[in-house]
C-alpha cells in the first residue's frame, strides 16, 4: 500500500512529503487522541470521538526509496496511522505518538485531517523561536500537511 511519508514538517525540514510504497508488518494500539469541537464542522461530538479516537498504529516495511526524504530509507520498519482527511495512510514517529495523547487538535476546516508531522512541542518551538527555553507553548494553529487548510493544536487542559 503507499503511505505519505515524511522527514516531518516542511516548515521545519524543506522538504514535502512523498507516497512510498509499503508492506505491512503489524499493528499496535494506537493510544488516545484529545480533539477539539468545532460545532460549525458539521459532525457531532460522538461523530468526532468515532471518527478519530481508539485507531490502531501499522508498522510497515518501506519497499522503495524516498526521493528526497533524508530520515528514512529503502527498507526501514515505519509506523503510521490511517486519517479521516488523508487519501493516503499517514507516517508517524515514536516522538509523536508520545506526545500525541498530551494534544488536542481541532481537525483541518477543509479536509478534516487531525493529525501532523512533527510533534506538537516542536511544531510550536519553530512558531515561537524567541521564547524562554522552560517556556511551555500552549496553543497554535498550522497549516494542514495535506491541504493547507488550519489545523489548531492546544495542551491537554487536564494535564495529562
Amino acid at each position: 500500500m503507499q503511505v505519505l511519508v515524511h522527514d516531518g514538517e516542511p516548515r521545519r525540514t524543506g522538504r514535502q512529503p512523498e507516497l512510498c510504497w509499503v508492506r505491512v508488518v503489524g499493528a499496535e494500539p494506537g493510544g488516545s487522541r484529545g480533539l477539539i469541537h468545532n460545532p460549525e464542522g458539521g459532525l457531532s461530538e460522538a461523530e468526532l470521538e468515532a471518527r478519530y479516537c481508539g485507531r490502531h498504529v501499522f508498522l510497515g516495511r518501506l519497499l522503495n526509496a524516498p526521493h528526497q526524504l533524508e530520515s528514512v530509507k529503502q527498507g526501514d520498519e515505519i509506523r503510521f496511522l490511517t486519517c479521516t482527511g488523508a487519501e493516503q495512510p499517514l507516517m508517524v514517529t515514536r516522538a509523536y505518538l508520545e506526545e500525541r495523547e498530551s494534544w488536542w487538535v481541532m481537525p483541518c476546516e477543509k479536509c478534516g485531517l487531525a493529525e501532523c508531522l512533527d510533534p506538537p512541542s516542536v511544531m510550536g518551538r519553530l512558531r515561537f523561536p524567541d521564547s524562554p527555553p522552560d517556556a511551555e507553548v500552549m496553543s497554535f494553529t498550522a497549516f494542514c500537511p495535506v491541504c493547507g487548510g488550519m489545523q489548531l493544536l492546544s495542551r491537554d487542559p487536564s494535564g495529562s
